[in-house]
Formats: structure tokens, C-alpha cells, sequence
């Protein structure tokens, strides 16, 4: 899969964020992980909202990234990313620019992310990504996504060469009818309930009826005790008054 990247010169837009007073983009300069949390922290008592982590031979996801909820900017290029945290995106509200190139990502995490109102550039290129979260085609602010040099299959190669709208209403409409067949299923979950409920209820009944029965079989037969014991009692009367 070649040439596929969906998103403006990158040298270019880094470099006007770097021109902006309030995105400035910071770098670490060693890969030490003491020092790489040192750094996170500053970062953000600072009110930073770009960080440059790219290049740093990062294995694990910075776990302090996910309380800087003000991160807008964030640089994660050329590392050894296997997987990234489920909550993310619920974590990282702020995300614009999320650059994730040549890491060795298998998956992206779609918790909240057809939630997510800013993500606009997502750079995947380079990585392990056999499938894109169907959740990635409800991110209305989306305007850029590099797929480039991943094994892709779902969406399709046919689909992914006709551009990020495609893309995304591919993903959308796929969510859409996964939501549509879990519905039916707790529909149909409901249903044999339902009908379960019934069929105890009739059984029920059922036994009901029957215990009335032998109830009155109990109590003819009572009857015809007391009947004959009466009988007998006038018959030993009559014989008596004789």
C-alpha cells in the first residue's frame, strides 16, 4: 500500500504551530524515563499544550500524559508504541494533532473517540494497523489521516484510495449497523424472556389447576367418609330406639 496520506505538508504545519506564542512545541532532550516524567510535569505546571516527544525510544505510553488534559499537540513519531491506553481519548479531550508515525501500533483505542469534538490530524503511517475503529468515522472535526505503509483490510484498499470522506462514511456506516444488530439481539433477548416468563406462568397455572384438582378428589372423598360414618350412627340409633 503506497502513497496513501491524506494530510498537508507536516514540516509545514509543525512549523507554524511553532511560530504561535500559546502552541509552542518543547522537546525533551534524553530518553531517560525518570527524566521523561520530569519533563512531562514541567510541561504542563507551564501551561504548555504541544510536546515533542518523537524519536525517544519510548516502549510504553507516558501514563502522566493522560492528566494533561490541556494537551492540544502531541508528537509521538519514530518511537517503539505497541499499544496505546483504551481511555485516551476520553483522557486527552484537547487532542488536535496526534502524531503516531512509524511506531508498531496494531490498534487505535475507540473508547469516546466518536466523541471526541477536536481531533482534526491523525498520522498513522508506518505501523501494524490491519483495522481502523469504526468510532474514527463519527470524529466530525477530523480533516486529516496518514495511513501510509500500514496492512490495512478493514476499511478496504478500495475504499481507503478514495480519500478521508470515504473512509469515514465506510467506518460510520459500519457502526451504525453493528449498533442496529446489538439492538435486534436485546430485542430478541427479550423476547425469549418474555416468552420464558410465560411458559412458567402457564406451567404454573398449570400446577395450579391440577392441585385444585386433587383438592376436590380430597374433599369428595372426605364427603363420602362423613356420609358413611353418619349412616352408620343412624343405623345404630334406629336400632337402638327400636
Amino acid at each position: 500500500m503506497n502513497n496513501i496520506e491524506f494530510s498537508p505538508d507536516l514540516s509545514e504545519m509543525k512549523g507554524q504551530y511553532k511560530n504561535s506564542k500559546t502552541d509552542i512545541i518543547i522537546y525533551v532532550d534524553n530518553n531517560k524515563e525518570n527524566d521523561l516524567i520530569q519533563f512531562i510535569s514541567k510541561a504542563q505546571q507551564q501551561g504548555f499544550n504541544c510536546l515533542d516527544l518523537s524519536k525517544r525510544n519510548i516502549k510504553e505510553f507516558p501514563s502522566q500524559l493522560l492528566d494533561f488534559t490541556s494537551l492540544q499537540y502531541l508528537y509521538l513519531e519514530g518511537n517503539q508504541l505497541t499499544q496505546l491506553p483504551n481511555d485516551l481519548f476520553t483522557r486527552l479531550p484537547n487532542l488536535k494533532w496526534f502524531d503516531l508515525r512509524n511506531n508498531q501500533l496494531t490498534s487505535i483505542p475507540s473508547d469516546d473517540l466518536a466523541k471526541h469534538n477536536f481531533l482534526q490530524y491523525l498520522l498513522l503511517s508506518g505501523n501494524h494497523l490491519r483495522t481502523l475503529p469504526c468510532e474514527l468515522g463519527k470524529v466530525k472535526t477530523l480533516s486529516a489521516l496518514n495511513l501510509d505503509g500500514n496492512p490495512l483490510v478493514h476499511p478496504p484498499f478500495e475504499i481507503i484510495k478514495q480519500g478521508i470522506k470515504a473512509i469515514q462514511q465506510y467506518l460510520s456506516d459500519k457502526l451504525d449497523a453493528n449498533n442496529e444488530s446489538l439492538s435486534s439481539d436485546d430485542n430478541l433477548d427479550d423476547d425469549n424472556d418474555n416468552n420464558n416468563n410465560n411458559n412458567n406462568n402457564n406451567n404454573n397455572n398449570n400446577n395450579n389447576n391440577n392441585n385444585d384438582d386433587d383438592d376436590d378428589d380430597d374433599d369428595q372423598q372426605r364427603t363420602k367418609q362423613i356420609s358413611s360414618y353418619h349412616s352408620s350412627l343412624l343405623h345404630r340409633k334406629s336400632k337402638y330406639f327400636d
